[in-house]
């Protein structure tokens, strides 16, 4: 599941009201949340350059506090969050040792050589986060998606969006 706001929603302190929003109308759809991934992809970061700061890519707290409130504390707890905010071979480092971003959605830079110095920033932080992502795209096989060939990865997969 994918959520994001726009810049003039971050800018006016909505981006927990979008994030509800966005987040209420996949629930009417989803029956099984331990089979859900959300991804903040920020519509503002898509493509702009501009990039959320390492310190707060997006407030994921209140992600988790919506979902025990609406769904379960089960699913506020086990739901893994990915960023999705133009990451980059610079930045990747810093937000993957976030304790509130669980891995990442990367979309134009999976396709440049920096990629791999993505897919090394992750692993050397997060090989748990890489192995449960892994095991939960495993089971997505209704979704389109690219395996890069690098082994523990929290980048190991790329949904194609």
């Amino acid at each position: 599941a994918c959520i994001g706001e726009k810049l003039d929603e971050r800018e006016s302190g909505r981006t927990d009201e979008v994030n509800a929003r966005q987040l209420a109308a996949i629930r009417e759809h989803v029956e099984d949340w331990s089979q859900i991934v959300v991804a903040h992809e920020p519509v503002w970061a898509i493509g702009t350059g501009k990039v959320a700061t390492p310190e707060k890519p997006g407030d994921y707290e209140s992600v988790r506090a919506w979902l025990a409130k609406n769904v379960s504390q089960d699913a506020a707890r086990d739901t893994r969050i990915l960023y999705g905010g133009s990451v980059t071979d610079k930045n990747a480092g810093d937000l993957i040792q976030r304790p509130d971003v669980d891995g990442f959605l990367v979309g134009g830079a999976s396709l440049k050589d920096a990629f791999t110095e993505i897919e090394e920033r992750a692993t050397i932080t997060s090989n748990e986060v890489s192995s449960l992502l892994r095991e939960l795209f495993q089971r997505w096989s209704n979704l389109s998606y690219l395996t890069r060939p690098f082994a523990q990865s929290a980048c190991d997969v790329i949904l194609i969006i």
